[in-house]
């Protein structure tokens, strides 16, 4: 059953659950499709550290490099580069074990209307529902995946078609806590938990290969394939040029999360255009 913390409140009766379940079914023209109901995606990212616009270089937090000090002005360029996804993580949040960019993850959304896919600390259901009023089309969980699969199982139960599973590994185990801590749940274990679950939509990220420009851990993204052939599976993390995301489709993935290579400019918004086209 769920186990509720002191103080929260009884989800199973809220009278806001209900809302926000009506709200999703209202709203599902502003959802993120499953990749394989659609063309490869490709998908800009935003990480938010206080407040800017970073990119770290294999998780780590002493290691950051600022590109934008305003992610709303950020999101606006994909907006007009002609993207409809963008992936926001909240790097403060996923450290703090709560949400902390909220206010500017509701200003994207104000500001741009794109489909927003949104993680960094996503911990409790209360979390989904004001994730889901501002218009997020999916959240991405992590850490709770791992660290309380019971309370997962039940969030997903009533959530589950604005989650999306992100698992971040370092040597093929879990990593979580903002890529601060390493589990000894392996990546090939948790995904045969989550499909039992009926969970399907994945992004997985080689924290060795992420902010690295790289390029990505092709072996480790064609083992999964091969393993789990049916999962909708985007990459994340080590893309350096045009020529990777096209052997990320190649291999059969479902999509790329890009970040660090549009900032350095190793690949160009009119090439990501263009290859969707």
């Amino acid at each position: 059953m769920f186990k509720k913390s002191e103080g929260d409140p009884d989800y199973s009766e809220s009278p806001s659950i209900r809302f926000y379940l009506k709200k999703m079914q209202q709203s599902k023209k502003n959802a993120i499709p499953s990749a394989r109901d659609k063309k490869f995606q490709i998908i800009p990212a935003i990480d938010i550290l206080d407040g800017k616009c970073v990119r770290l270089l294999k998780g780590d937090y002493d290691k950051s490099k600022i590109y934008n000090h305003d992610p709303v002005s950020m999101a606006k360029r994909f907006k007009e580069a002609g993207f409809d996804y963008l992936h926001i993580v909240d790097l403060d949040g996923a450290r703090a074990g709560k949400l902390i960019n909220f206010e500017v993850v509701r200003e994207i959304y104000a500001q741009t209307d794109l489909k927003l896919e949104v993680g960094g600390g996503v911990r409790e259901a209360h979390d989904l529902e004001k994730l889901i009023k501002i218009g997020v089309a999916r959240i991405i969980i992590g850490s709770m995946v791992v660290k309380d699969f019971e309370r997962f199982s039940e969030i997903t139960q009533k959530f589950r078609d604005h989650i999306i599973v992100g698992l971040d590994a370092k040597n093929e185990f879990i990593a979580t806590d903002g890529w601060t801590e390493t589990s000894k749940i392996s990546l090939e274990e948790i995904l045969e938990k989550l499909i039992k679950l009926k969970i399907n939509d994945f992004f997985i990220t080689d924290i060795d290969c992420d902010g690295t420009l790289n390029g990505p851990n092709f072996s480790l993204y064609e083992k999964i394939r091969k393993r789990f052939p049916n999962i909708n599976l985007v990459a994340s993390g080590g893309v350096s040029s045009i020529e990777d995301v096209k052997n990320l489709k190649r291999i059969n993935m479902d999509g790329v999360i890009l970040g660090k290579a549009i900032y350095e400019e190793r690949v160009s918004l009119e090439e990501l255009r263009e290859f969707c086209r």
